[in-house]
Order: structure tokens, then C-alpha cells, then sequence
């Protein structure tokens, strides 16, 4: 997986008012965002790929997801967010159930993915969240 494009995603969709897991689908776009070796990844790689300025300013990322999005029966009401889970061949789900289930196994995988240190990973989780997660109406607006 050496500069390969970023094609294949897969999102979870959450209820981001009443906390409740709506859920997933997987999508195919023509990112043009390289995705380098896997080793490469950790948490600043992670959250350039999941900015604004990544995949959230993608139209085929957007228009690819509003299609999946719009397979749902939503309520806007109660927020709905988008939580990439995975990138190509990189599982992102323990870092999605760490901060959900707080398991401390997903814990110590997702401090492995982010490459910090375990006692830094609950902060880390939250900020990397805080940045990442975006509501379904910015498709649709």
C-alpha cells in the first residue's frame, strides 16, 4: 500500500443528540487523496485525511456518502453524524469503540493507530472526534 488513493470508506451514522448508532454503509469514491504506507499512519495523517480540507471537501467523498446517507430514514432533529470506521485496508472501529465502549483493548489499538502513548489515548480520541465527525446536513445543504 505505497501512495495508493483512498477509494473504499466505511461510516458509521449516529444519532449525535440522543448518543444512538443509526447505521453504516460502505462507499466507493475517487478521493485523490494518497493514503501512504500504512506504517505512515498516526494521528496527525489521520486527521489531515478527515478535515475539511480532506475528505469532507471531496465531491466524489460527498456525493458518494450523500447517496449512502440518503438510503436512511433520518431525523435531523436529533443530528445526524457521519464516523469514518475505515479507510481502504485501515480499520479504524477501535477507535470508534474506545470512545464509545470504552474498551480498553480498542483503547490500546486505537494509541497504537494514533501512535501516542496509552495514558494520552482518552484526549486523543476526543480531540481526534472533536475535528473529525461531521452532521449528515452538510450533504445535503
Amino acid at each position: 500500500m505505497s501512495n495508493e488513493l483512498i477509494t473504499d470508506l466505511e461510516i458509521y451514522l449516529r444519532y449525535s443528540d440522543d448518543d444512538v448508532e443509526i447505521g453504516h454503509f460502505s462507499i466507493k469514491a475517487d478521493t485523490l487523496i494518497k493514503l501512504d504506507n500504512k506504517k505512515d499512519i498516526n494521528y496527525e495523517k489521520l486527521m489531515s485525511i478527515m478535515s475539511y480540507d480532506g475528505l469532507f471537501e471531496n465531491e466524489s467523498f460527498l456525493n458518494a456518502a450523500k447517496k449512502a446517507a440518503s438510503e436512511f430514514s433520518l431525523v435531523f432533529d436529533k443530528c445526524p453524524q457521519l464516523w469514518v470506521t475505515k479507510i481502504n485496508q485501515i480499520d479504524l472501529t477501535p477507535i470508534y469503540d474506545a470512545h464509545f465502549n470504552q474498551n480498553e483493548k480498542s483503547k490500546s489499538v486505537a494509541a497504537a493507530i494514533f501512535k501516542v502513548e496509552e495514558n494520552e489515548v482518552d484526549d486523543t480520541i476526543e480531540e481526534y472526534f472533536t475535528n473529525t465527525v461531521f452532521s449528515v446536513e452538510n450533504l445535503f445543504s
